[in-house]
């Protein structure tokens, strides 16, 4: 399936699963040049034979219907894929070229040819539309979507474009793919959209892995994640906040139909907003460590330092998680753990003490994708209170726990238990010690302690949040 350029390479692929055979080449317009480039310039087949389309009815000529019929390979030229949609839907033709890829043979096709193989089409046949028309109007008239027309299962749920990059199509692939759900059942997985650029070919083995042949290095093609375009608002501008694109470069495999990719080039998130589409972010992490206002008049350089290492700590650990495609919950959830060992913050080590002396922790978690949370407070020996309010989120029938029987429960659930004093540190101990002596349990304006958080977005489109603290020195 090429982009554009008749690769060589991939069409001596081509040739060799034909057998290095008979090779017909149907198109549209011109004349017979392919096959002299095949033949001649290329070589290593028998034969080839071209046929040029000029109408309907030569779709019913005995001759060309004879020799599609015994041929090893069968190639669609480029040109203008609406003539293809015109003169051979719900014809012989398109029922030679189904029983031809059923029987194992090989069919190929570039620019025009590749555009008509998917089980849904854009057939063009208003003229070629432009993505910003296309994202303008994705469900007008001029996106002119046609189905029925070939049956190729390694291409089933799959709509092609080509000319890729070089032509800015990303943003009508977006139409095409959205148009072409209008009216597909819910039992139905969502449909791709694959676009090839025009210095690249995709080469699909029978078991639906394919590889890229590229005759420049950013050549590759792009697969269109059709799950968020579906269902949308027909009456304007294509509207949607997360599209999933991936990148299939020449040390990349596919897997068709299903879509997967070994190796992708990249993974990109787009939105699509007002008839234009930008790249956002793959995922987002915020943390914070206090709640509170720091005055820089008693702030050191060398203890600001020591902070921000701190929190540039808890946001690689929780970057890690998402860059590696993790869930949100389990970056938040790591996040938040490291600044609880952190003895600068107030959230389990280095938590301030109640007004008995005590170390008691809260901590709460929430999944957007689930729309779940667990919280727990007063926990005195769960090293990482915020484990253990995800563990009253997914294990329990309750959303907060509190005091012993929460200490209960975290024991009960096997998480990592230490003795109170784990979370005893000297600076939270004189803190103490003066509000003693003052016996005032008011937050200073200016108190650098507090709850510390975090919130991520993930990969896939999906929010969480944890928060963990001591709460206010003195609290009863």
């Amino acid at each position: 399936m090429g982009g554009g350029d008749r690769n060589h390479d991939a069409m001596r692929w081509f040739f060799a699963k034909a057998g290095h055979g008979h090779i017909v080449i149907l198109r549209a317009s011109l004349g017979p040049e392919i096959g002299e480039e095949f033949y001649r310039e290329i070589g290593g087949i028998r034969s080839a034979e071209t046929f040029v389309f000029k109408d309907r009815s030569a779709a019913a000529d005995p001759e060309i219907l004879a020799s599609l019929r015994r041929a090893d390979g069968i190639f669609i030229a480029g040109g203008d894929q609406s003539r293809y949609v015109r003169f051979w839907k719900g014809t012989r033709v398109a029922d030679i070229l189904n029983a031809h890829v059923a029987a194992g043979k090989p069919l190929a096709g570039t620019s025009a040819g590749l555009a008509i193989l998917g089980e849904q089409l854009y057939g063009a046949m208003g003229g070629s539309i432009t993505s910003d028309h296309a994202l303008a109007q994705p469900y007008g008239p001029a996106n002119t979507i046609e189905g029925d027309f070939l049956d190729l299962p390694l291409l089933k749920g799959v709509v092609t474009d080509t000319h890729f990059k070089e032509r800015n199509r990303l943003g009508r692939l977006f139409a095409f793919v959205a148009k072409a759900q209008v009216g597909r059942g819910a039992d139905q997985p969502p449909m791709l959209g694959l676009g090839v650029d025009e210095s690249a070919a995709l080469a699909v083995e029978p078991d639906g892995s394919g590889r890229i042949y590229a005759t420049a290095p950013d050549g590759g093609a792009w697969l269109v994640d059709g799950s968020t375009l579906r269902d949308l608002d027909n009456a304007g501008p294509l509207d949607t906040p997360r599209i999933r694109v991936v990148g299939i470069g020449a040390g990349s495999i596919v897997r068709l139909p299903a879509g997967e990719v070994e190796n992708p080039v990249f993974t990109r998130i787009y939105a699509a907003r007002g008839g234009k589409i930008s790249e956002v972010p793959l995922w987002s992490l915020a943390i914070h460590g206090g709640a509170g206002v720091i005055d820089r008049g008693v702030l050191t350089p060398e203890k600001d330092k020591v902070y921000r290492a701190g929190l540039d700590a808890a946001l690689q650990a929780g970057g890690a998680i998402l860059d590696k495609g993790g869930t949100a919950l389990d970056a938040v959830a790591a996040a938040v753990r490291v600044l609880e060992d952190n003895p600068l913050f107030n959230a389990g080590r280095g938590a301030v003490f109640t007004a008995d002396g005590r170390n008691e922790l809260d901590a709460s978690i929430m999944d957007g994708r689930t729309l779940k949370a667990g919280a727990v407070a007063g926990v005195t020996r769960t090293r990482h209170p915020v484990d253990l309010a995800r563990a009253v989120m997914e294990r329990s029938p309750h959303v907060m726990l509190a005091g012993p029987g929460a200490d209960r429960f975290s024991e009960e659930q096997g998480l990592e238990q230490v003795d109170p004093s784990w979370f005893r540190t000297e600076e939270r101990w004189q803190q103490f010690e003066a509000w003693r002596e003052r016996r005032h349990a008011a937050l200073d304006p200016t108190h650098l302690f507090g709850t510390v958080g975090a919130v991520a977005l993930d990969t896939e489109g999906n929010l969480a949040a944890a928060t963990s603290t001591g709460g206010m020195t003195g609290k009863r």
